[in-house]
């Protein structure tokens, strides 16, 4: 469902070649695409980034996409498992400047981090609470 929507906020796509009634509302002449999905954990963030790049030469070519996620405590799953502030702010850079139009971002987003405003915002996994969920409105 996910790559669905994904691939109906592509501007090139006419309603005409699009499968569902949703398209319409997905995109709209004069705007771009700016989403966040947000993912609880970091590893989702990272798998789900790389997945949607590969994507990119099927049917995903206006998306670009990059992942955003904590740089501190837990468990380190893997080598590059945790983001460095400076990388945080590389990308949120790219993104408030349209070089991204597209991030997978943990709770770090949600929890003060300034990004610009989003057209759209999909939560991957269920909020926890509902502070979570307000935050993401």
């Amino acid at each position: 469902a996910l790559l669905h929507i994904l691939a109906e906020t592509n501007p090139c796509l006419s309603s005409s070649t699009t499968s569902t009634s949703m398209s319409s509302s997905l995109y709209v002449d004069d705007e771009k695409l700016c989403g966040i999905i947000f993912v609880q954990k970091r590893i989702t963030a990272i798998c789900l980034s790389k997945m949607i790049n590969k994507l990119r030469d099927e049917f995903l070519q206006h998306i670009k996409c990059s992942y955003i996620i904590g740089h501190g405590g837990g468990k380190i799953l893997e080598q590059g498992s945790n983001m460095n502030v400076r990388k945080q702010q590389d990308v949120l850079r790219r993104f408030r400047t349209d070089s991204l139009n597209l991030l997978v971002a943990t709770s770090v987003v949600e929890e003060g981090l300034d990004v610009r405003k989003c057209n759209l915002v999909v939560r991957y996994d269920f909020p926890l609470t509902f502070q979570s969920f307000s935050r993401n409105k």
